[in-house]
């Protein structure tokens, strides 16, 4: 008696879970940028200095795409992802432990080497697991889902805007405040 393999498919699950891996990178910088200031006034560093984590991450997410392609037909898929899993989450920990920038620096360096593994292996696996007419329709729905990925930069109200302090300040608080942006028709992110 033969047995035959059957061939893994792209399950409604399976696409969910790839589509999260693959938000780990807007995650990891959207959910972020707005915490430079504190970040830097925490830890006593320039703004140069914690906008270095941003370009460590940046660095890291790059250069790990050479390792994990291959890491992954090695290894399998599976335990380079949940290695990568373990390892941004104890640099996420660490991230948010650090005393000093350099050790930020560092640890936004190993996040973002972590990070990469999920989207280099979740692209690949759709593009493995795919039929050829689905696989882009697949890849596209994966992709899809990392843009609402939540982001505090998205929903920013447009009182956040800094005002021009040329401009009279009214101490009426039913008086909506326009900024020089908004008189030139411009709309808040």
């Amino acid at each position: 008696m033969t047995t035959t393999a059957t061939r893994p498919t792209l399950t409604p699950l399976l696409l969910v879970v790839l589509a999260l891996l693959s938000s780990f990178t807007p995650l990891s910088i959207d959910m972020y940028l707005p915490a430079l200031p504190v970040i830097a006034v925490d830890l006593r560093g320039t703004a140069g200095d914690i906008q270095l984590t941003l370009s460590a991450f940046m660095i890291a997410f790059g250069a790990g795409q050479i390792f994990y392609g291959p890491a992954g037909d090695r290894f399998g898929r599976r335990p380079v992802i949940l290695s990568g899993l373990v390892v941004y989450v104890l640099a996420g920990i660490g991230c948010a432990l650090a005393a000093v920038v350099g050790e930020l620096v560092l640890l936004r360096f190993l996040q973002g080497l972590a990070a990469c593994g999920g989207v280099v292996l979740a692209r690949t696996m759709v593009r493995v697991l795919a039929e050829k007419d689905q696989a882009a329709r697949r890849m596209s729905l994966v992709m899809g889902c990392t843009a609402p990925a939540p982001s505090p930069c998205r929903k920013r109200k447009a009182t956040s805007i800094p005002i021009d302090p040329a401009e009279p300040q009214s101490t009426d608080p039913t008086r909506k405040t326009t900024t020089p942006a908004m008189k030139a028709g411009l709309r808040p992110t």
